[in-house]
């Protein structure tokens, strides 16, 4: 399990300083800023190994929100290590490969709210792991986009950070 530990801290080390000399080098070769009103729209980061679930999500928030997309969590962490964007709210699944929800959260920094989805949230395995963890709400897949809506919508009128749970 140590090995393992370690294993992971290594290539998060690894993507983060290939994360950061991409950028130096995307910022060195170009002045390009994005347009005014890709700008001003809030940044949804969807963590989730699962395809279909990243496109449903696109194609409900991506009118109004920019939508950046990570298979897994070490991309997911590349996504925010990057600072390219940045990310307003997180929506995370827990069971995905190379590095799970799990280990992906605590990894986030502490500022960034974020919302757990996974269809594994019955099992003794997931319940035992979202303790200490506080995500603003926990919704079991398959959900509703409107679920998904309503707790986007109260996180944009509340304070950061304030903690909910719900499940649909």
């Amino acid at each position: 399990a140590a090995m393992e530990g370690l294993s992971i801290l290594v290539v998060l080390l690894i993507v983060g300083v290939a994360v950061i000399v991409y950028g130096l080098i995307r910022w060195r070769d170009t002045d390009e800023t994005p347009p005014e009103s890709e700008a001003a729209k809030p940044t949804i980061l969807v963590v989730d190994d699962d395809g279909e679930i990243r496109r449903l999500l696109l194609d409900a928030f991506g009118r109004d929100y920019t939508i950046v997309e990570a298979a897994n969590g070490l991309f997911g962490l590349s996504e925010i290590a990057s600072g390219e964007q940045k990310i307003d709210l997180i929506v995370t699944d827990l069971k995905m490969p190379e590095v799970d929800g799990v280990e992906f959260i605590r990894n986030l920094p502490e500022d960034v709210p974020y919302i757990v989805i996974s269809a594994y949230l019955q099992t003794s395995e997931f319940h035992g792991s979202l303790k200490g963890l506080e995500p603003v709400a926990v919704l079991a897949k398959p959900f509703k986009i409107s679920a998904l809506r309503a707790i986007q919508k109260g996180l944009a009128q509340s304070p950061p950070r304030q903690t909910a749970s719900e499940t649909a």
